[in-house]
């Protein structure tokens, strides 16, 4: 078809494309008002356990999206609202907001929620993540008695150790009179040492007596170095017999310690799960920005460009078969340019 014809045919129906463009334009109003959707979005930061401090901290056992999109919080959020929970679940949804730091230890969810308008849809979202914080919390905090019961094994199985090794130990010192054993030990080798010194001394003021005919004076220096020297002989046997306890006492006593130790060890573990080690979940988990309008202009404008196009489209379409289907009375210049001769008289329609 020639342009000319098809502008030719464009202006006699011109209102066409105008009614088709109008139809486009109001369908896409009518869908935005029966579908369209007001969008808000909320953020909370989670400190993840396993990610920031591997080791420091006890694993989520639920994480905060999971949380989100569970059905238990659905039903929380649709309790509180009185909305339906397939619903509230269906116009939720949650993301890791992008952060700039390459690796991100507190990632940041951004929470979505829809409804027809904007105040529904802060209020359910609001409610979401003040649900979902409480329900985070609740999932991850540790039972005491699944905890105590998990350990329960081992716990008894220390404790029996402990006890065992106790009771070996105060026999030990019982049967060996070892109490004290260690301070005794120092007392008599410095007993020892001090009778050692004093024997020498003596043995060697009887030689300086001798030495200077004083018999008397060396009889008494020899009398006194015996005795001294007796004297250490006794306490050096009841040292040696103290020093041959000192091993066994060492390892029993070893032994006492490791089971405390052990004891100690999974009391500590029982309290560091039991309190989130020493972190509470409320500190892992903050709300930082609550519910706010998330615009969505851009997508609204690029959807009625769209349905004017489409419409623009169609007209043009429905306009090109009227000039293909509707034959127009052809004017006297055309019939001119038929013939290839000028036109001399024109007849007035009938009733002129």
């Amino acid at each position: 078809m020639e342009l000319s014809a098809f502008l030719r045919t464009y202006r006699r129906h011109w209102f066409i494309p105008a009614a088709l463009l109008v139809v486009a334009v109001l369908g896409v109003f009518l869908y935005q008002q029966a579908f369209g959707l007001k969008e808000a979005v909320a953020t909370v930061a989670v400190l993840d356990p396993l990610t920031s401090r591997p080791g420091a901290y006890a694993q989520a056992q639920v994480t905060f999206d999971s949380v989100i999109n569970s059905d238990q919080l659905a039903e929380r959020v649709g309790l509180r609202l009185g909305r339906d929970p397939g619903s509230v679940r269906s116009h939720l949804s949650v993301s890791i907001a992008p952060s700039l730091e390459a690796y991100n230890a507190s990632p940041v969810f951004a929470v979505y929620a829809t409804d027809k308008t904007y105040a529904g849809a802060i209020t359910l979202a609001d409610a979401a993540v003040e649900e979902g914080r409480l329900l985070y919390i609740e999932d991850n905090t540790p039972d005491p008695d699944a905890v105590k019961q998990a350990i329960a094994g081992q716990m008894q199985q220390a404790q029996s150790d402990l006890d065992a090794a106790v009771g070996a130990y105060a026999a030990f010192l019982s049967n060996n009179d070892a109490i004290d054993l260690e301070p005794r030990i120092g007392k008599l080798r410095d007993l020892v040492s001090s009778l050692q010194l004093s024997a020498l001394e003596a043995r060697a003021d009887e030689k300086a007596q001798f030495a200077a005919g004083n018999w008397y004076g060396g009889v008494a220096a020899r009398s006194r170095a015996a005795s001294l020297e007796g004297a250490g002989a006794t306490y050096q046997v009841q040292l040696n017999n103290l020093l041959s306890l000192e091993i066994p006492y060492g390892t029993l006593a070893a032994a006492v310690q490791t089971a405390q130790n052990r004891v100690n060890q999974l009391r500590d573990y029982e309290l560091g799960t039991l309190t989130g080690e020493q972190l509470p979940l409320s500190g892992q988990i903050k709300i930082i920005d609550g519910a706010r309008p998330n615009s969505h202009e851009l997508v609204t404008m690029l959807t009625y460009a769209l349905g004017a196009l489409l419409g623009l489209l169609v007209g043009a379409t429905a306009i090109y078969l009227l000039g293909l289907i509707a034959r127009e009375p052809e004017t006297a210049e055309e019939i001119g340019r038929a013939f290839g001769a000028p036109v001399l008289v024109r007849v007035p329609s009938g009733g002129a």
